[in-house]
């Protein structure tokens, strides 16, 4: 079973459990109109998280919006279970036209909190989808590659330019997820050079080098870019 199912399990577990103690508890001469429809209302809100999360999730690659929607939608079922447990306990006592009003708020209150959570979810799921899975970005590419490096060098200089470099790819600038700086392949085919020619220390060095400065021309592409958008 998926997550929604257990979910809608735990929710109907949940509900059917407080529709049976208040079974018990509560005398057949306080099951008015108004006492029923509250029970059923709080019984909805012990199952609502399944039931509202499954259409703000629906469509969404990543779990970003998941991970995001549990602490919000968390507050909001204990929301709904308040006000449901405050609309019974307004019918046990006799007031009637106050629990017929606390349903029609909890509805509404259900109604705008889903359409709030529905819109916060979309931003979150656009704003995921923006975003470039770390391992799959040049400059951890790069980074992963220069670390080797370091390791297997064994002449001071060499491993010196070689933390240089590391260090720079690290504090450089990230780039849009949807497009690559043209700068990119060039560094990987210098970059790609390193191994090669790891028994020269001046050649490495050499690439070190070239490398830095076609990092620095990335930067300066990528400024240009946001500058004109």
């Amino acid at each position: 079973m998926n997550t929604r199912t257990w979910f809608a399990l735990a929710g109907v577990a949940a509900g059917s459990v407080s529709l049976g103690m208040l079974a018990i508890a509560v005398p057949k001469t306080l099951w008015t109109t108004d006492v029923i429809v509250t029970a059923i209302v709080l019984f909805l809100s012990f199952g609502s998280p399944a039931f509202l999360a499954a259409p703000m999730l629906k469509g969404h690659t990543t779990d970003a919006p998941f991970i995001w929607l549990m602490g919000p939608l968390g507050r909001f079922w204990l929301l709904l279970l308040m006000v449901a447990a405050t609309g019974v306990r307004f019918s046990l006592v006799g007031w009637h036209r106050a629990s017929w009003v606390t349903c029609v708020g909890w509805f509404g209150i259900c109604s705008v909190g889903f359409a709030i959570l529905k819109a916060s979810t979309e931003i979150v799921g656009v704003a995921a989808s923006q975003t470039r899975i770390s391992g799959t970005d040049a400059r951890s590419k790069w980074i992963r590659l220069l670390q080797t490096l370091q390791i297997q060098a064994e002449n001071n200089e060499v491993q010196r330019a070689l933390e240089r470099m590391t260090e720079k790819v690290q504090f450089a600038a990230n780039e849009s997820p949807v497009q690559e700086s043209r700068e990119n392949q060039e560094i990987d085919e210098v970059l790609g050079q390193l191994k090669a020619n790891f028994g020269k220390p001046d050649e490495v060095t050499k690439l070190i080098r070239s490398a830095e400065g076609l990092l620095t021309q990335r930067e300066q592409s990528l400024r240009a870019s946001r500058t004109r958008a």
